[in-house]
């Protein structure tokens, strides 16, 4: 039998062996190429979700920020004005919705555990100044407990806001720093 006759021929079995390895090295190539290209997408789409998230953590830190200066503001001439107006002016609440609602979506969004405990402690003192801002609503706009007991602890009230909001400035002003030259570059 001639070699080059025949269905099983050396020709044969040399294109079957090319070809073989070549579909194989091309479904192995292919396969990971989908593989990286996918990794690829959700890693650019995560960047993208953690990017929002940031500038919008950031955006709500600086409102409440600002909230918080006003309202120390509002309770320091309400405190110097008391003679006239004490208790009179509504100071109102910081609004801490967003840093509710991403409190715990934050944890798989930043990896870095100091950013995530600082946006925690800013939202603490977010809630306490808002407690103390209720408080002075109670004492000073009426309601079944406002008495003159509690109009005369206005002015610890309006302190304790100043002074919560003297020694938190900083560390707001750090975080929003953080967020801006670290995260947000």
């Amino acid at each position: 039998m001639d070699s080059q006759s025949g269905f099983f021929t050396i020709s044969f079995f040399q294109s079957l062996v090319s070809n073989g390895l070549a579909t194989l090295v091309g479904a192995f190539t292919g396969v990971y190429l989908a593989f990286w290209l996918q990794r690829n997408r959700e890693k650019r789409t995560f960047l993208q979700r953690q990017r929002g998230f940031l500038t919008a953590t950031r955006a709500s830190l600086v409102a409440c920020r600002q909230r918080v200066q006003e309202a120390a503001e509002e309770s320091a001439r309400a405190k110097a004005n008391r003679s006239v107006t004490m208790g009179t002016e509504y100071i109102g609440p910081i609004d801490t919705t967003f840093l509710d609602a991403t409190a715990s979506i934050k944890y798989e969004l930043v990896d870095d555990d100091a950013v995530n405990q600082q946006i925690d402690q800013a939202r603490h003192v977010f809630h306490r100044i808002n407690g103390l801002l209720e408080l002075v609503g109670g004492a000073a706009f009426g309601g079944p407990r406002a008495t003159g007991t509690h109009v005369e602890v206005l002015p610890f009230l309006y302190d304790q806001i100043v002074e919560t909001a003297r020694l938190h400035d900083d560390e707001l002003a750090s975080l929003i720093e953080i967020l801006d030259n670290e995260w947000l570059r």
